[in-house]
């Protein structure tokens, strides 16, 4: 990738290197690699496409420290499998995938210009040798509630802004999943239903558009 220098990987291979030795703050490595990243403008055609599909365009992340704190919570495995709904340049997956033990992590998007950049990084990622042969990186652009997530054991969704009829969909989907294990983080709160209970709420998570952002945590029933 051009925007890359042969020096700029070298230092992010420094980072990730110091980042794995240390064992702590490793997300150091995933703001680096995405300080020229951004999800926050796409073309009109593309908002009007996830506006229809219930979505809000409106781009936020959850910043890299406060995810690191959730998976210290929810202390993934190698049998984990990571799906993030609506996965914008799909940091979170790059994230779980470089820095917890899950073998799996998989964003579906609608916006064809963020799914791109989410390329983008697995690619480099990829070129680079900092992802491990034994685990995998996906990025799908499609609907989320029509897409194949079978093989998920957590579920994340940053659904601030997803209306009630999708986060209907989302649970109807969701429901369909096999693994008695799954769990599911959420912004909103799931619709009343007879398939998830809410084990846990952490308060005051930082994201990028708010240091006081809630998030909720389900497991099926």
């Amino acid at each position: 990738m051009n925007k890359y220098s042969i020096c700029y990987a070298i230092a992010l291979m420094t980072v990730f290197q110091l980042c794995r030795s240390i064992g702590s703050d490793q997300h150091a490595f995933i703001d680096e690699l995405y300080k020229d990243i951004s999800g926050f403008v796409i073309q009109t055609d593309e908002q009007n496409l996830i506006y229809k599909a219930g979505g809000d365009p409106t781009y936020g992340e959850i910043k890299t420290s406060s995810l690191a704190m959730l998976l210290k919570d929810l202390k993934l495995t190698s049998a984990d499998v990571w799906y993030d709904l609506g996965c914008g340049v799909g940091k979170t997956c790059t994230q779980v995938i470089c820095t917890s033990p899950a073998k799996k992590a998989v964003g579906i998007e609608l916006s064809p210009t963020r799914v791109a950049h989410a390329q983008q990084i697995k690619k480099y990622l990829a070129h680079n040798k900092l992802l491990p042969a034994h685990k995998s990186l996906n990025f799908v652009k499609g609907n989320i509630t029509k897409a194949r997530m079978d093989d998920a054991t957590v579920v994340f969704m940053c659904s601030t802004c997803f209306d009630d009829k999708l986060m209907n969909a989302i649970v109807k989907k969701l429901g369909t999943i096999k693994n008695k294990n799954l769990r599911v983080l959420t912004l909103r709160q799931l619709p009343e239903n007879s398939q998830f209970k809410l084990v846990k709420i952490y308060n005051r998570v930082p994201m990028t558009w708010s240091e006081h952002t809630t998030v909720y945590l389900y497991e099926k029933i």
